[in-house]
């Protein structure tokens, strides 16, 4: 469904951008600017995708630009936080709070200043799947983290979709694919004849 309505590209260095709310709360609401009718159909992804000012962007020369959407970031911080450094509380958890929302949205934006970072601009997410979709990641090979960013149809920004630290396996087909990241699961249970998965450590300058 093409939508009606013109998203703002929200600039984070802009001060307008920078919200004061709790850092207990979260706060993901439907913009104004959305028609209810719209908004209404949307899937939860398609939900969490929508503009707000808290929303980070990957600008870098020679690469495309990126958008870290708030709404996405804050799906993702409890189970991928602690890879991105964030502190665990008392319980072992890392809490969907504004203020660890936003320490992961910076650590994935700033992902693209480490000194083994790859880029892959024509990637496949699970490629050869029922799941897969075309993207962008960014792969930093001292930490093994890797960033992926999902290709939009309508040619706008490419939005994050996860992050995750990847096995030398995925690393590896990774690598010898030309931008594939698959999980080792959906590599298992794959034809062997479909997919060449490479266990020799790629030739990636390490």
């Amino acid at each position: 469904m093409k939508s009606a309505f013109n998203h703002r590209k929200f600039d984070p260095s802009d001060s307008s951008s920078k919200l004061n709310y709790p850092s207990s709360t979260i706060y993901l609401e439907k913009p104004s600017e959305v028609p209810n009718s719209e908004y209404v159909v949307m899937n939860k992804e398609q939900r969490r995708n929508l503009p707000d000012r808290r929303d980070g962007f990957i600008t870098k020369k020679g690469h495309p630009t990126l958008a870290v959407r708030y709404g996405q970031t804050e799906f993702k911080t409890s189970q991928h936080g602690a890879i991105h450094n964030l502190q665990l509380n008392d319980q072992g958890k890392i809490l969907k709070t504004e203020k660890n929302v936003l320490a992961l949205r910076d650590s994935i934006v700033q992902m693209m200043n480490r000194k083994n970072v790859t880029w892959f601009q024509d990637g496949d997410y699970q490629g050869g799947t029922s799941r897969g979709y075309k993207l962008v990641n960014i792969y930093d090979g001292d930490t093994g983290v890797i960033a992926v960013f999902k290709k939009q149809t309508d040619g706008s920004y490419s939005q994050f979709s996860t992050t995750c630290k990847i096995t030398t396996k995925e690393e590896n087909h990774l690598f010898q694919s030309g931008g594939n990241f698959m999980t080792e699961a959906a590599m298992d249970n794959m034809n062997s004849n479909s997919i060449t998965i490479i266990n020799e450590p790629p030739n990636n300058g390490k």
